[in-house]
């Protein structure tokens, strides 16, 4: 609500939900938002992959997992005894609702996740340290999960939307002239040091280090972007530049 307040006050539109938007044509961008949207746990067994829900244990004082059938009708992975995934169907139905709202333009989905097997397991951050057990101290964790992207690809198609991607963070930037960017701002940063300017060159060093960070594949450069849009949208020539083979 305070950030919709501060956009209102620059006298721009603001809403709560994509439900409130009209129709319209642009761009939607969507920077770690799928990781925080609902989704629901799987797990791979003998006899089949089953849905992880909550329930109480025997004396009815803590919350434990409960394993039934999966049943639901969204598309799910393949997973093996054990292995643990999720299926992001906030994601899908946010997509769903964009899709009756852009009717040309394009979407820019940002954030962490996998493009080859499992999403990985339901997890939790406490404190800025990894909560394994989102069970134990309910309504203290922040709950998450991986994006699966092969799932949300394959949803973007049956929408009839176009794919590209997904790529990394780091291969985009790269794409989009961040080598030159940092060969130039070193360039300048070694300028205004000869000059005796330091407190200039200090700032262009800062900005190398923020830039550095989120196009390093070990930082926020393993983030993954995936491009999509209506069929009448052209593939952004930096992207398709960038992409590598969909899994989707």
């Amino acid at each position: 609500a305070g950030a919709r307040d501060a956009l209102l006050g620059r006298g721009l539109k603001a809403v709560g939900q994509v439900e409130d938007l009209e129709p319209f044509g642009g761009v939607i961008l969507a920077n770690e938002l799928l990781d925080n949207l609902p989704f629901v746990p799987v797990r791979g067994r003998d006899m089949g992959l089953v849905e992880v829900r909550v329930g109480l244990d025997e004396d009815g004082d803590d919350l434990v997992e409960v394993e039934v059938p999966w049943s639901r009708g969204d598309a799910a992975p393949t997973l093996r005894d054990g292995q643990e995934s999720t299926i992001p169907v906030g994601a899908f139905a946010i997509l769903d609702e964009a899709v009756t709202r852009l009717h040309r333009g394009s979407l820019l989905l940002i954030d962490y996740g996998r493009t080859e097997g499992s999403a990985g397991a339901v997890h939790g951050y406490r404190e800025h340290r990894e909560v394994a057990d989102v069970l134990s101290d309910p309504g203290g964790t922040d709950i998450t999960a991986g994006v699966d992207w092969t799932l949300i690809a394959a949803h973007a198609r049956t929408l009839g939307l176009q794919v590209c991607g997904p790529v990394t963070q780091a291969e985009a930037l790269d794409a989009l002239g961040h080598p030159r960017w940092e060969a130039t701002m070193r360039e300048m940063q070694s300028m205004l040091q000869q000059a005796g300017r330091g407190s200039e060159a200090v700032r262009v060093w800062e900005a190398r280090s923020r830039a550095s960070l989120l196009a390093d594949p070990s930082a926020f450069g393993g983030f993954w972007w995936l491009g999509l849009g209506t069929q009448d949208m052209p593939q952004p020539a930096w992207l398709g530049s960038a992409r590598r083979p969909s899994t989707g």
